[in-house]
């Protein structure tokens, strides 16, 4: 009865409107993961575009003309969720937003020590159904595409052709094939293994890795950074995106389980949490209180985090993370921090095998056996790699999210 709940729990958020190919094949992973370059897939071919160089619009000197309504709202706290919607997620109607302001529709004048700080080379992988795109693509190319001329990659069901065609030859290589329970089946070889479609976005981005490392392999180069995004949730002019701190090479730099980037090592770790979901939240740790917990990168990545640190938390944390949601080592102290330093203290970084205080935002219905809780879940499998959650960043104070604009008031660097 229970996973009949979580999984029409997980249907019902769907409706909600709101690893490289290693460089050496040879390369051990301690942990028993699989890299994401392993993973068969019933995909179509990729389909190479081209190799030309696109070339950036100066975001120095475009202007736009246009005023775009940037709406404030306080959150419906249920769950967690928050977003600015005709309806807010409890069912209700929502109540006005908090403040309205008209913002200039501009393109940005990105500091130049931030285009000259840009990376080298950068991918984005557009991943997952290609939602409401025709509203979004004008704010993804100004803000995210253009700043640092990234290449572009795309997993999906179906690509739509004048999409394909805007993108040009920015767009490297795709593949288009269905998420179903054969795919998961065919991954995990595992014919019993269970299936809910949120967890499709996960298998769309394993595949859009393997085509960009397929890429690389073909143009014997490495990007840089890779930057996870989706189709109908952009930052929004004139904020923008050139991925301050991404020398660092244990940090993931997120907003929630939606957009999220890293230096290349570290995003190969959370492309291959597909391949490993079966057999290490079903298989290998099938109790949730019992799971590993990398105790010290947890404490870094709340002491980090600008939600779980804000005086005032009104703004509701659907951009940013659902950090306060992950368990913690019971030191019998009072609240997450405290608890993590006492263990570390201890010495025990690394905490496995016993049982874990529930979070600080406690929801005993996230802990469902041999499942995976998609935003919950996703976090903890981050931390479990040895990497740092950071927010997704300063310069991305503005998203557009279904068409709505909405204000990241608390966005910072690392």
């Amino acid at each position: 009865m229970k996973r009949v709940v979580v999984v029409l729990f997980e249907l019902w958020l769907l409706k909600m409107p709101f690893g490289s190919k290693l460089a050496s094949r040879q390369e051990s992973w301690s942990s028993g993961v699989i890299p994401v370059a392993h993973l068969p897939t019933q995909s179509s071919p990729a389909h190479e575009i081209g190799d030309s160089q696109t070339l950036a619009s100066d975001p120095l000197d475009a202007q736009g003309l246009e005023m775009e309504k940037v709406e404030d709202f306080y959150p419906c706290f249920r769950k967690g969720h928050f977003m600015p919607t005709d309806q807010d997620v409890c069912g209700r109607t929502s109540t006005k937003p908090t403040s309205v302001r008209m913002v200039k529709k501009s393109f940005a004048k990105i500091p130049k020590a931030s285009l000259d700080a840009c990376p080298p080379k950068t991918a984005v992988l557009l991943t997952g159904l290609m939602r409401d795109w025709e509203a979004h693509v004008e704010s993804l190319e100004k803000s995210t595409l253009e700043p640092c001329n990234t290449d572009l990659f795309v997993a999906t069901d179906t690509l739509p052709s004048p999409l394909k065609e805007r993108f040009g030859t920015r767009l490297k290589s795709y593949v288009e094939a269905q998420c179903d329970v054969t795919s998961f089946h065919q991954v995990w070889n595992a014919t019993d293994a269970p299936f809910t479609p949120p967890w499709c976005q996960w298998l769309h981005l394993s595949r859009a890795w393997n085509v960009m490392t397929d890429y690389e392999d073909k143009h014997a180069f490495k990007y840089d950074v890779v930057f996870r995004q989706r189709s109908d949730m952009v930052i929004q002019p004139p904020a923008y995106m050139t991925f301050v701190g991404w020398n660092e090479a244990d940090k993931v730099h997120m907003m929630t389980d939606m957009l999220f980037w890293a230096k290349r090592p570290a995003f190969e770790k959370v492309a291959a949490l597909f391949p490993n979901l079966h057999k290490y939240f079903v298989v290998k740790y099938p109790d949730p209180w019992t799971r590993e917990l990398n105790a010290v990168r947890l404490l870094d990545s709340l002491n980090r985090d600008p939600f779980f640190n804000a005086q005032d938390t009104s703004e509701g944390w659907g951009l940013y993370q659902k950090i306060k949601t992950l368990p913690y080592p019971d030191m019998g102290l009072q609240g997450a921090v405290q608890n993590l330093q006492a263990a570390v203290n201890q010495g025990a970084t690394v905490v496995v095998g016993t049982r874990l205080h529930c979070g600080d935002f406690c929801n005993p219905g996230d802990y469902p056996p041999k499942w995976f809780v998609t935003e919950k879940d996703t976090l903890q499998w981050i931390i479990n790699q040895d990497l740092t959650i950071c927010d997704l960043g300063a310069s991305a104070h503005l998203i557009k999210a279904k068409q709505h604009v909405a204000t990241r008031k608390l966005a910072k660097d690392c």
